[in-house]
C-alpha cells in the first residue's frame, strides 16, 4: 500500500540554484548586446538577468514544464507514512539524499540512520530503498525526505535545455510587449521535440 497523499504543497524548495543556468555574457551574446567600461556593462544587463530566470522558470523545478530541475537545487519532501518499499523522488536527475525523518509513534522526531536505506541516482527518476522494511509514522505523523537534484553546475546541463533558455531570452528581449505589429515570433521545432523527448511525467513519490 503506497504513501497516503498530501496536498500539493508537500514539496518545498530549501535551497535555490546559487547559480543562474545561462551567465550574463551568454545572455548579452545571445542578444548581441554591446558593452563598454571597464568591467564591461551595458544597462540592460539588469533585464537580461531577469529574462534568463523567466526563461528557466519556464522549465525548471516544481512548476517548470520538463518536471525536472536544472542547476543543482535542494528540496524537502513531506509523505504522510513510508510506502511499502521503494520511494521514487520528483524532480529528477537526483544527485544525493540529505535526511530522512519522521514522526514516530511515541511522539519523537527520528532521523534515519543511512545504513537504514540506499539511494539509487541512476534511474529516472531517483529512489530510495530501504534495507529491510520502512519504520511505522505516527497517525498524525509525516516523513521529511531532504534532497539534492538537478544536472550539477550549469554547463552540465544538457545543451539542449540551455539552447532553448537562450532563444527564449533571444524573443523576451526582441519582443518587450505582449503585443507586437510585424512578423510574428515563431518557435523552433527541433527545440521542442527533443525537450519533449526528455520531460518527465512519472508521478512521485
Amino acid at each position: 500500500m503506497g504513501a497516503k497523499a498530501l496536498p500539493l504543497n508537500a514539496l518545498h524548495l530549501v535551497q535555490a540554484p546559487q547559480q543562474p543556468l545561462l551567465s550574463l555574457e551568454e545572455a548579452r551574446l545571445q542578444c548581441r548586446v554591446d558593452t563598454w567600461g571597464s568591467p564591461p556593462q551595458n544597462p540592460e544587463d539588469d533585464l537580461l538577468m531577469q529574462y534568463v530566470q523567466a526563461a528557466t522558470a519556464e522549465l525548471d523545478g516544481v512548476d517548470g514544464w520538463l518536471g525536472r530541475a536544472l542547476v543543482t537545487q535542494t528540496w524537502r519532501l513531506r509523505i504522510s507514512a513510508f510506502p511499502a518499499g521503494r520511494i521514487r523522488l520528483p524532480l529528477p536527475p537526483l544527485r544525493s539524499v540529505t535526511s530522512i525523518e519522521y514522526d514516530a509513534p511515541d511522539g519523537t522526531v527520528v532521523q534515519l540512520a543511512n545504513a537504514a536505506y540506499t539511494v539509487v541516482t541512476e534511474s529516472d527518476p531517483g529512489e530510495i530503498r530501504p534495507v529491510g522494511s520502512w519504520p511505522t509514522v505516527a497517525s498524525d505523523g509525516e516523513v521529511r525526505i531532504t534532497f539534492v537534484a538537478g544536472y550539477g553546475d550549469p554547463e552540465a546541463v544538457p545543451e539542449i535545455i540551455r539552447q532553448y533558455v537562450r532563444m527564449r531570452v533571444g524573443q523576451f528581449y526582441d519582443h518587450r510587449q505582449m503585443v507586437q505589429t510585424g512578423q510574428p515570433a515563431t518557435e523552433v521545432p527541433h527545440v521542442l521535440h527533443s525537450l519533449e523527448s526528455i520531460r518527465f511525467r512519472g508521478s512521485c513519490p
